[in-house]
């Protein structure tokens, strides 16, 4: 044996043992025992052992895939034969299929694709006033206002407080629409058609709360979206009595006065807010 055959040896011994303590992936260890050994000592055993890993890697995908037909297919024969259950059963499927979203949701919320919790959620969503509305028609509670307004706020609130922590402003929108929508026909019941004093009553501190919250959440960073939303809440909060009476009168002469009266008072506090945020931003300066 040559000192080149030697040589071989030793460093073929000394991939070996990199391989058996790991310092080098085995397909890099192949390699190398390839080039020096020209194949002859490529361990077989080793490349079983691969396979054997590779088939096992396998194995969860291969779960997946399967529990995920199954999850589908049962999804199908109960929207198939969902009208034929007992509604007990049908509220019981709804809320289980909504439970199941919101934890997806909260589970994938950080996810690097935002649309997957974003349906999820919205999926969510739909459902739980889906739910609401089963249970009101199940126990004919549907004719009854103050069920319904009270089953829907329910709803609304549910939806702002999970996109608030789900981080969805898209939802925070549509809950607090749905918020407004029913506090406005809370008013336009308790209130003359005419009036438009009394709705002031009732959406100027509306407003006035609104604007503050927006304030606020414009001091945390994560926050500004709903700031946003909720600033421009309050603007419209502001003006809703004339909206409603010009709406409802088809008259814009009957809301002239007070709109004119709140563009100025709109006016006089934005220099007032403007003067005071200045005034803050020196003092931190300072």
């Amino acid at each position: 044996m040559n000192s080149n055959e030697k040589e071989k040896q030793v460093i073929i011994q000394e991939i070996n043992k990199w391989r058996e303590s790991k310092l080098l992936p085995s397909e890099y260890c192949d390699f190398l025992l390839n080039l020096y050994s020209s194949g002859s000592n490529a361990p077989k055993k080793e490349t079983k052992k691969d396979t054997k890993s590779n088939g096992k890697s396998s194995l969860p995908r291969i779960l997946t895939i399967i529990g995920f037909v199954i999850v589908v297919a049962i999804g199908i024969y109960f929207f198939l034969n969902f009208t034929s259950f007992h509604p007990i059963m049908q509220m019981t499927i709804l809320g289980i299929i909504t439970l199941a979203c919101y934890v997806v949701t909260s589970i994938y919320y950080k996810h690097s694709n935002p649309y997957i919790p974003l349906i999820s959620h919205s999926i969510a969503s739909v459902l739980l006033s889906v739910f609401v509305l089963r249970f009101l028609f199940l126990y004919g509670l549907d004719q009854d206002i103050s069920s319904v307004h009270i089953s829907f706020l329910f709803v609304f609130v549910v939806w702002l407080i999970m996109s608030i922590a789900l981080r969805h402003p898209i939802i925070f929108s549509f809950g607090l629409i749905g918020l407004t929508v029913l506090y406005n026909q809370v008013v336009t019941q308790q209130v003359p058609s005419e009036s438009i004093i009394e709705p002031q009553l009732y959406w100027v501190p509306v407003a006035l709360i609104t604007c503050w919250l927006g304030y606020a959440l414009y001091q945390h960073k994560k926050q500004h979206q709903y700031s946003y939303i909720l600033l421009f809440s309050s603007f419209l909060y502001f003006f809703m009595p004339e909206i409603n009476l010009g709406w409802l009168s088809r008259s814009f002469s009957s809301i002239q006065e007070s709109l004119a009266l709140k563009i100025i008072i709109l006016f006089i506090l934005f220099f007032i807010g403007k003067s005071v945020l200045r005034s803050q931003v020196k003092q931190t300066e300072v």
